[in-house]
């Protein structure tokens, strides 16, 4: 499979909150994974709020597994995990797979990724890495902080050409998409 089919989201929506997971169950997903700076919550940003612990609850209880796969270090990911009450994986160096095998063994022998959904707001880092590995390519807006942040520079800088590649093959950027 080509990189730009590899980066090919399955599905957009603007937040994380906007994403029909209900959907995404009936069509036989189980396990659910977020990336966590600029995906749920602005980068370096630990305030999880109301809203974040209600949605990852429901997801929990449409019957989905959920953990947490960040580039962000342990001490940035573990205190969001803990209130979510999921388990995670810290610097993970996606789109690299080095450190998969822990999401392997934090959902047990019966895991698929056939059955997994990536939620993510890099096309690089995100999609790329759940395209290699057969998951659903779940794309949301990259949530901007209030400082200059190198990383949210990088990924303006890489999301506009990856846009124009994907555009090609018919995806368009920031608008609702499905394509299950």
């Amino acid at each position: 499979m080509n990189i730009v089919k590899q980066m090919m989201p399955d599905c957009y929506e603007e937040t994380v909150f906007d994403i029909d997971y209900e959907r995404f169950y009936d069509e036989g997903i189980r396990y659910a994974l977020f990336d966590v700076d600029s995906t749920f919550l602005p980068f370096d940003n630990i305030d999880v709020n109301e809203n974040h612990v209600t949605l990852f609850n429901g997801i929990k209880n449409l019957g989905m597994r959920v953990a947490l796969y960040s580039n962000g270090k342990d001490s940035r990911v573990r205190p969001v995990a803990e209130v979510l009450e999921v388990e995670y994986v810290p610097s993970a160096f996606k789109p690299s797979n080095k450190k998969f095998k822990m999401i392997k063994d934090i959902f047990g022998e019966n895991f698929e990724t056939s059955q997994t959904m990536f939620i993510g707001d890099s096309i690089l880092c995100d999609m790329l890495f759940a395209g290699r590995n057969g998951m659903k390519k779940v794309l949301v807006d990259h949530i901007p902080d209030e400082s200059f942040n190198f990383k949210g520079t990088v990924v303006s800088m890489i999301q506009v050409p990856a846009s124009i590649m994907l555009k090609k093959e018919g995806f368009q950027y920031r608008k609702k998409h499905y394509s299950f």
